[in-house]
């Protein structure tokens, strides 16, 4: 995490980080966004698959978030372990993810409040202030997955 405070991207440019599995840090000038947040060993804790590798950081170490998406339900990519992290470190964060994702997020300890569903073929605008703009625009698309349509955050 040392890394990721000390690195301060120039304006209009990104700095990225993957921490294993589909899990990824992206950090402008003026945000820190996490897609998928897997850091822990949570699929290995219930039975599932470990890890191949280890994650670089763990979840107690989770301190640089602003935003956080999340693509869709699996453990994989809506790690509980790190959520629960990235909650109570970050109390200014917001979590964006599909609404299927909501009750999961709330038992993983996100405040309702910090939930934005995410709808697919709308437009967020994330962050910032009146007197300034925001600092993520984004929007959700429909992805078919196993002969079902569900919305992933893109």
């Amino acid at each position: 995490m040392q890394e990721i405070k000390d690195t301060h991207p120039p304006q209009g440019t990104v700095a990225v980080w993957l921490t294993g599995q589909a899990s990824v840090i992206l950090k402008g000038s003026q945000v820190t966004v996490w897609i998928d947040p897997f850091v822990s060993d949570y699929l290995e804790l219930k039975g599932g698959p470990a890890r191949a590798y280890p994650a670089p950081i763990v979840p107690e170490d989770v301190d640089q978030a602003d935003i956080c998406l999340i693509t869709h339900e699996h453990d994989d990519h809506l790690d509980p372990i790190t959520v629960k992290a990235i909650a109570s470190q970050n109390e200014h964060a917001v979590f964006v993810a599909p609404p299927c994702c909501e009750e999961l997020l709330w038992k993983a300890g996100v405040k309702r409040e910090r939930f934005v569903p995410a709808i697919t073929d709308e437009w967020k605008e994330l962050g910032g202030s009146e007197s300034s703009p925001s600092l993520l625009r984004m929007n959700s698309l429909s992805l078919m997955r196993a002969a079902t349509t569900d919305t992933w955050v893109i």
